[in-house]
């Protein structure tokens, strides 16, 4: 294994190659099943329960052949189940390709979580644009009721310029009548005794008025 590249760590029973896996966080296990106080079995099962140590493969390299073994060493979480004697050149290839699929399934978490926290991104843009447009909706809305309320105002001012327009002309006719018939009336009468000047005032005051003087 040190040949082909690898850091090896070893120990002699399953305690101490729990607390091994415990402290260097290997990238993969070679285990035996044949071990004193542990059998692998046990070891393989608590790495699994263990927080820390669940994602490490297992690959349990043993003597024992039978199938009920095998079947029982999947079950415990292992990977891959090797029977000795083996050749080196067949650990070593199962070795790098479980490394490679440990790789591979590490990179993918890492991409899934890239993912994820990219889709939460954009969800939380899209509550920030929804939150946006919430706002300008009701801007708008707040706009037209002021738009409509004013026009209301500006309609109702405009019918009181028209009254009182046509109020104020209508009082101001009944004078002006009343002085236009005076001026007539003093025209017609006294019309003779006005000099020059009192006709242009009168002329300016009534400008239909046609004054004769006789002398």
């Amino acid at each position: 294994m040190l040949q082909a590249g690898y850091q090896v760590l070893l120990a002699d029973d399953g305690f101490r190659g729990i607390e091994v896996v415990r402290n260097s966080q290997p990238e993969l296990i070679l285990l035996d099943v044949m071990m004193p106080e542990l059998d692998g079995f046990t070891v393989c099962r608590r790495l699994k329960a263990d927080q820390d140590t669940p994602h490490i493969p297992v690959i349990f390299l043993t003597a024992l052949s039978e199938t009920v073994n095998k079947v029982k060493g999947f079950e415990a979480g292992g990977v891959d189940y090797i029977t000795q004697p083996t050749e080196k050149e067949e650990v070593l290839a199962r070795v790098k390709t479980h490394l490679s699929i440990t790789r591979i399934r590490r990179q993918l978490q890492q991409q899934n979580q890239e993912l994820q926290a990219e889709v939460e991104h954009l969800k939380q843009i899209e509550r920030e644009l929804n939150s946006s447009c919430n706002l300008l909706q009701a801007i708008n809305h707040n706009l037209e009721q002021k738009v409509a309320a004013r026009t209301a105002e500006l309609f109702d001012s405009n019918q009181d310029l028209e009254q009182f327009a046509y109020i104020a002309s209508h009082d101001l006719r009944q004078p002006l009548r009343r002085i236009r018939m005076c001026t007539e009336y003093l025209a017609e009468d006294y019309g003779h005794c006005f000099d020059e000047q009192a006709e242009s005032y009168m002329e300016s005051t009534s400008p239909k008025v046609s004054i004769a003087c006789t002398g």
